[in-house]
């Protein structure tokens, strides 16, 4: 639609340059030959643009800024970018009281998540990656206790992204439903839009658009199920238990999160150059403001690495037997009409 409206501008600015080009010439080829009446043809067509103008004119208008207000949004990739670190944060928090770094964090940073828009501006200034590399460098060096093995309950859909990004786009079809049913209260159907209730559509066109951006953002990430899928495709279940101690440098998955990083480091900086059109060379200078921070909040180890296996053994073993106890208490206060997990058969 943008390329439509830009196509239409070129073409208008390009009559209005013949127009204005054409009346000198045609004044002179009058001039020198009156016989063939260019200069009054030349006339005749002004006068019937101008007819057309006045007669459709209002029209055409309505119609331009109808595509421009319908195509000037960048809605979709701004909703779909914050609802995507909604739902990073949602689960990021559904494991927290647990050992274990969450699925969707640690398939990120294993695989930096690129920006939905393929704009190369939108591609350096995505803050989701940074926001993910942040979050985990803030955590992975904290000796922090815990009280589950399990993570919390997955939130509901409106829960995780937020009630007021799902009542935005509604208030935007009401305005529109509104509209129409206040026309329905005052004209026939055949008379709607056409005196200068007519010069609120490109308002509605536009309201429409960004009503109908937010909603299909929504739905294509306001759930799970496609970072689900690709975490069940990496790893081989969407869920698995890969503790904070496990993406530590020394360990292999601690060694790929770095060398993602440098990765997608260098992929930034080399479009924030071609953006900046400099060139780009073996040893590039990262001095993009949208770099990624490092994700390791030091080289050396933290000096309780030693003891953190050994806590988080006498911590599971723990766990594991209050979750028998539980279990036990469960099975007597219901009279043997409950079986304990640990002893159901699979």
């Amino acid at each position: 639609m943008k390329e439509i409206l830009n196509s239409i501008k070129s073409t208008l600015k390009l009559l209005v340059t013949i127009a204005l080009i054409a009346y000198p010439l045609c004044y002179v080829i009058h001039w020198i030959s009156p016989e063939y009446k260019v200069l009054e043809s030349y006339h005749a067509l002004i006068r019937y643009v101008w007819d057309f103008l006045m007669q459709y004119g209002d029209w055409i208008l309505i119609f331009l800024l109808s595509l421009k207000f319908s195509t000037g949004y960048k809605t979709y990739y701004q909703v779909a970018e914050q609802v995507r670190q909604k739902q990073f944060f949602a689960e990021y928090l559904r494991w927290e009281n647990t050992p274990y770094v969450a699925p969707n964090m640690l398939y990120y940073l294993l695989k930096p998540p690129v920006a939905i828009s393929s704009q190369r501006r939108d591609i350096v200034e995505n803050q989701l990656y940074h926001t993910i590399v942040d979050t985990f460098r803030s955590r992975v060096y904290i000796h922090a206790d815990y009280d589950d093995l399990e993570p919390a309950e997955r939130k509901l859909f409106v829960n995780a992204i937020g009630f007021r990004t799902i009542l935005l786009p509604l208030i935007g079809y009401t305005i529109i439903g509104g509209f129409f049913y206040y026309l329905a209260q005052h004209k026939p159907i055949t008379l709607w839009l056409t005196g200068y209730d007519r010069y609120a559509i490109p308002f509605l066109a536009g309201i429409f658009s960004w009503a109908t951006q937010y909603t299909m953002a929504i739905l294509r990430y306001g759930t799970m199920n496609h970072i689900d899928q690709d975490i069940q495709q990496q790893f081989g279940d969407r869920i698995h238990h890969i503790t904070w101690r496990d993406v530590f440098p020394d360990r292999p998955l601690g060694e790929t999160i770095l060398h993602a990083w440098l990765g997608e480091r260098e992929y930034r900086q080399r479009n924030w150059n071609y953006l900046n059109r400099t060139p780009i060379t073996a040893h590039m200078a990262y001095d993009s403001p949208f770099l990624p921070p490092y994700p390791l909040p030091a080289d050396n180890l933290p000096t309780w690495v030693d003891q953190a296996e050994d806590f988080h053994a006498e911590k599971l073993a723990k766990l594991k037997q209050n979750q028998v106890l539980r279990d036990r208490k469960i099975v007597k206060q219901s009279g043997g009409k409950v079986i304990s997990f640990s002893k159901r058969k699979v």
